[in-house]
């Protein structure tokens, strides 16, 4: 990689890094992924395969250009020098590089610096989103983590679809995982259990992203997969036999379905929240996001529909070249790491100089951020206490068996949960010698020993015996943690 000088890191996650760099030849500015893991146990990761290979058979313009993928037999190991990180990480025999076309924003960095699209500009934004997904769906590719972040903006309002690590054909296997789209953004019937779909995942999330234009702010803010189902139920009511008949056949709906029916109140819900703002909804608008936010897959309008739909045929009407628009000149480079970075920073001046809160976002959380926009320097940003800062949500998978003197079918029930879900940890905290993990739910996980660090025991490097109880009382044995 001697041929590029890196000038910023501008993105992170459970892949490796992305840095804003410099051609030393010809002056152009490209981003380059670094990939994290390349060796000779792991290999190149899944996630890099399929991103490559999408990128190389697909070709439309609103789609992020893979320009060339190298790879370095040598390490580079100066990611604490862009990054937080206070470690390099850990590569074996050199690294894989894709080399990206460089964008300016994403439009998650741009509603956290507090910049409000105009109607016209939010048309032309979803035309474009709405253009690329006709074409991949066309040819049966999936995108499964459409979210504002992965979604580019040049200055001129020229729209790219990012990050491909999900991204997988339709055509073969009948059923995939469910553990895919961001939380905030992942669609009823993945949360329920579905494991056989379509494109209709990505248009929820499509429907997601057009409300937040409005809103400011994610629509659905679940942390964890039943708060986020119970909030789209809040909002956009829950499934019958007759508005989604299908869906008591996913595994979660007797788990995750209220008894109690809740009304549909998206319509109520998009207008008070656009009015909070002082912005009116159009009325096409508001129909097309009801439209895209169904609970009912197989209602859910698909790209091509919406292409047609009512709203893109009357005024303001959007431009078929988005730089016809005003350019953004007033905001420096946004991309969510670096607001996400400068939130965090303010925080710690909040908090007297507080330890930084690393936390990436990746498919399984909410996206790191909340509705909460960056303050401007100088101001006050409101940020967390430290004393709550361990309160944030993080995922830990809870293997148990049951006791043979607690053997009631319920207890069963709950153990055996506890061998193939993902928990949500509330709160972790150290006692007399033993590690704390209080769970959504009402679990609470004792780990035994001392010195058995927190990253350790979540991360699953470490075993441990401990305790699962729900309520105070015993239920079950931890025999991995």
């Amino acid at each position: 990689m001697n041929a590029y000088e890196k000038l910023e890191c501008i993105g992170a996650g459970t892949y490796g890094q992305v840095y804003m760099a410099k051609d030393k030849e010809t002056g152009e500015v490209v981003a380059i992924k670094k990939i994290r893991s390349l060796n000779e146990v792991q290999g190149l990761p899944v996630t890099t395969i399929r991103e490559i290979k999408v990128l190389k058979c697909l070709n439309h313009p609103n789609l992020v250009e893979l320009k060339e993928v190298v790879v370095s037999s040598e390490n580079d190991d100066d990611d604490a020098e862009f990054t937080d990180m206070e470690e390099p990480l850990d590569y074996c025999h050199g690294s894989i590089y894709l080399v990206l076309e460089y964008i300016e924003h994403d439009l998650t960095g741009l509603i956290d610096r507090q910049h409000q699209f105009n109607d016209t500009e939010i048309k032309c934004l979803m035309k474009q989103l709405l253009d690329v997904m006709e074409y991949m769906h066309s040819i049966d590719i999936i995108h499964r983590d459409i979210k504002c972040s992965n979604l580019l903006m040049t200055r001129d309002h020229l729209l790219k679809v990012a990050d491909f690590g999900l991204a997988r054909s339709l055509r073969g296997d009948q059923f995939f995982t469910n553990k895919v789209v961001t939380l905030w953004y992942r669609p009823p019937e993945l949360l329920l259990g579905a494991t056989s779909y379509d494109a209709s995942i990505d248009m929820w999330s499509v429907g997601c992203v057009f409300a937040e234009l409005y809103i400011g702010h994610p629509i659905f803010q679940g942390k964890t997969e039943l708060e986020q189902i119970t909030k789209i139920f809040d909002i956009c009511g829950t499934p019958t036999t007759e508005s989604w008949p299908d869906y008591k056949f996913l595994a979660h709906s007797s788990t995750f379905v209220p008894e109690k029916a809740k009304p549909k109140r998206l319509r109520e819900y998009l207008i008070r929240e656009a009015t909070a703002r002082k912005r009116i909804l159009p009325k096409g608008a508001l129909e097309l996001i009801e439209a895209l936010l169904v609970l009912d897959p197989e209602q859910r309008l698909r790209a091509s529909d919406c292409l047609s739909a009512q709203y893109f045929n009357v005024r303001p009407y959007p431009p078929d070249d988005p730089k016809k628009l005003s350019p953004i000149t007033n905001l420096p480079p946004s991309h969510e790491y670096q607001t996400k970075k400068i939130r965090r920073e303010q925080a710690k001046q909040m908090n007297g100089g507080g330890a930084n809160n690393h936390s990436n976002s990746n498919a399984g959380t909410g996206g790191g951020r909340g509705s909460r926009p960056i303050s401007p320097p100088g101001a006050s940003s409101g940020g967390r206490s430290r004393q709550s800062a361990s309160k944030d949500v993080v995922d830990v998978c809870v293997k148990t068996e049951v006791k043979k003197e607690d053997s009631s079918s319920a207890a069963k029930k709950e153990a055996t949960c506890g061998l193939s879900r993902l928990w949500k940890v509330q709160h972790i905290s150290e006692q007399d010698g033993q590690t704390i993990v209080n769970l959504y739910q009402g679990y609470q996980v004792t780990v035994k020993g001392n010195g058995l660090s927190i990253r350790s025991a979540l991360n699953i490097r470490e075993k441990a015996q401990g305790s699962l109880r729900r309520k105070g009382k015993e239920c079950a044995t931890i025999i991995n943690v």
